[in-house]
């Protein structure tokens, strides 16, 4: 149960990191279109 629970964590963290680096990717897009 703890396994799946760590495993469950980890899939949200990469998710989350994911976001982040489409979310700066997008900032950068704009400032080059600006």
């Amino acid at each position: 149960l703890e396994h799946t629970k760590t495993l469950k964590t980890f899939e949200a963290t990469t998710v989350v990191d994911d976001a982040d680096q489409l979310f700066a990717a997008l900032k950068i897009r704009l400032k080059e279109v600006g």
